[in-house]
């Protein structure tokens, strides 16, 4: 005997049973979860088989909509299903941001160690291009705004002097 259903692309085997009912989880254990993809398949694959599961889950596609629910949510929030490679979770915050998540930090002070963390990497951006001698800097301000910049570069290409 046995069953084995493809329901929903998942697939379920049930070799001691005629039938291929996913049993509820207890009350006690249905989880509210979030899953959070950039991937639109992964999110949904892993919404879909939670739900399968017989647990409360919904998909956010990006870091500000999972923080947003994570705010409004808080508290009947079990589990969040993360994708560490999020484009949005790859920079400078990520990790500030997960600490905010885990209760170990304040999103205040979440925000003052970004700014911190972000300056940080602009100087030592800032600091390597100023080694580079092929590089030609143009203050956006000094140039009139950014329609005097674009001119300005306009001009150093076709003097030549951007792309020899």
């Amino acid at each position: 005997m046995g069953c084995e259903s493809r329901e929903r692309g998942l697939r379920i085997t049930r070799p001691d049973s005629d039938t291929c009912d996913v049993p509820a989880p207890a009350e006690a254990a249905v989880k509210t979860v979030i899953v959070a993809d950039d991937t639109a398949f992964v999110r949904d694959r892993f919404r879909d088989a939670l739900h399968a599961a017989g647990h409360r889950a919904s998909a956010v596609a990006d870091a500000s909509e999972l923080l947003a629910r994570v705010r409004s949510e808080r508290s009947t929030i079990d589990l969040v299903v993360l994708d560490l490679r999020l484009p949005s979770m790859q920079g400078i915050g990520y990790g500030h941001f997960a600490a905010v998540i885990r209760g170990r930090s304040t999103p205040a002070r979440a925000v003052n160690l970004m700014k911190r963390d972000t300056k940080r990497y602009a100087k030592r951006q800032w600091t390597w291009f100023a080694r580079e001698p092929e590089i030609r800097w143009v203050d956006v301000q000094v140039a009139g705004g950014i329609e005097g910049a674009a001119e300005l570069v306009g001009k150093l290409i076709v003097q030549g002097e951007l792309l020899s």
